[in-house]
Protein backbone atom coordinates (compact mmCIF):
# COMPACT_ATOMS: atom_id res chain seq x y z
CA UNK A 1 0.00 0.00 0.00
CA UNK A 2 1.55 3.28 -0.71
CA UNK A 3 2.41 5.75 2.25
CA UNK A 4 0.32 8.31 1.39
CA UNK A 5 -2.73 6.02 1.50
CA UNK A 6 -1.29 4.24 4.77
CA UNK A 7 -1.63 7.73 6.42
CA UNK A 8 -4.81 8.73 4.94
CA UNK A 9 -6.61 5.49 6.26
CA UNK A 10 -4.73 5.86 9.89
CA UNK A 11 -6.35 9.73 9.81
CA UNK A 12 -9.77 8.37 9.03
CA UNK A 13 -9.28 6.04 11.57
CA UNK A 14 -8.18 8.54 14.15
CA UNK A 15 -11.00 10.45 12.79
CA UNK A 16 -13.58 8.00 13.65
CA UNK A 17 -12.05 7.04 17.19
CA UNK A 18 -12.78 10.87 18.08
CA UNK A 19 -16.19 10.30 17.19
CA UNK A 20 -16.79 7.69 19.30
CA UNK A 21 -14.41 9.10 21.95
CA UNK A 22 -16.83 9.46 24.69
CA UNK A 23 -17.97 5.48 24.29
CA UNK A 24 -14.43 4.88 24.83
CA UNK A 25 -14.05 7.17 27.97
CA UNK A 26 -17.13 5.72 29.32
CA UNK A 27 -16.76 2.43 28.90
CA UNK A 28 -13.13 2.93 30.25
CA UNK A 29 -13.94 5.12 33.04
CA UNK A 30 -13.27 4.65 37.04
CA UNK A 31 -15.93 7.60 37.86
CA UNK A 32 -18.85 4.76 37.49
CA UNK A 33 -21.68 7.48 38.51
CA UNK A 34 -20.48 10.28 36.60
CA UNK A 35 -21.88 10.64 33.22
CA UNK A 36 -19.08 11.55 31.10
CA UNK A 37 -19.73 13.33 27.43
CA UNK A 38 -16.70 14.80 24.70
CA UNK A 39 -18.39 19.02 24.67
CA UNK A 40 -16.01 19.32 21.79
CA UNK A 41 -13.15 18.10 19.84
CA UNK A 42 -11.06 19.45 16.64
CA UNK A 43 -10.55 17.43 13.59
CA UNK A 44 -7.58 15.73 13.61
CA UNK A 45 -4.29 17.55 13.04
CA UNK A 46 -0.73 16.67 11.72
CA UNK A 47 2.19 16.89 13.37
CA UNK A 48 5.71 15.22 12.88
CA UNK A 49 5.34 11.42 13.03
CA UNK A 50 2.20 12.10 14.96
CA UNK A 51 -1.90 12.97 14.75
CA UNK A 52 -3.48 15.01 17.88
CA UNK A 53 -6.97 16.19 18.41
CA UNK A 54 -8.01 18.95 21.43
CA UNK A 55 -11.29 19.23 22.45
CA UNK A 56 -12.79 19.48 25.91
CA UNK A 57 -14.92 16.61 27.92
CA UNK A 58 -17.32 16.96 30.97
CA UNK A 59 -17.07 14.56 33.66
CA UNK A 60 -20.12 14.99 36.23
CA UNK A 61 -20.82 18.80 36.58
CA UNK A 62 -17.07 19.86 35.54
CA UNK A 63 -15.28 20.26 32.09
CA UNK A 64 -11.73 19.56 31.60
CA UNK A 65 -9.21 20.39 28.14
CA UNK A 66 -7.88 17.23 27.41
CA UNK A 67 -5.64 16.26 23.95
CA UNK A 68 -5.35 13.05 22.11
CA UNK A 69 -2.62 12.12 20.24
CA UNK A 70 -1.48 9.20 17.64
CA UNK A 71 2.08 8.58 17.45
CA UNK A 72 2.25 7.17 14.19
CA UNK A 73 6.41 5.43 14.98
CA UNK A 74 5.65 4.08 18.29
CA UNK A 75 1.63 2.66 16.76
CA UNK A 76 0.72 4.41 20.79
CA UNK A 77 -2.82 6.33 21.34
CA UNK A 78 -2.43 8.68 24.20
CA UNK A 79 -5.63 10.61 25.95
CA UNK A 80 -4.35 12.77 28.70
CA UNK A 81 -6.18 15.17 30.50
CA UNK A 82 -6.16 16.74 34.20
CA UNK A 83 -8.18 13.56 35.95
CA UNK A 84 -7.39 10.78 33.27
CA UNK A 85 -4.94 9.19 31.25
CA UNK A 86 -5.00 6.31 28.80
CA UNK A 87 -2.12 4.70 26.59
CA UNK A 88 -3.47 2.24 23.90
CA UNK A 89 -2.00 0.56 20.98
CA UNK A 90 -3.21 1.12 17.72
CA UNK A 91 -4.40 -2.04 16.90
CA UNK A 92 -6.34 -1.89 19.78
CA UNK A 93 -7.39 1.69 18.70
CA UNK A 94 -8.59 -0.19 15.37
CA UNK A 95 -10.31 -2.61 17.06
CA UNK A 96 -12.89 -0.23 18.70
CA UNK A 97 -13.11 1.44 15.58
CA UNK A 98 -14.29 -1.67 13.73
CA UNK A 99 -16.27 -2.74 17.22
CA UNK A 100 -18.16 0.93 17.10
CA UNK A 101 -18.79 1.72 13.57
CA UNK A 102 -17.34 4.60 12.33
CA UNK A 103 -20.07 7.19 12.27
CA UNK A 104 -18.22 9.42 10.30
Amino acid sequence: MEKGKEKKDLKETFRSFLVNLDVFLDANSVYQDAKIQVLFIQEPQEGLNELYARGLVKVDQFAFPMEISLDTQLETLRIDSQIFHFYIKLQDMVKFVEEHGSNV
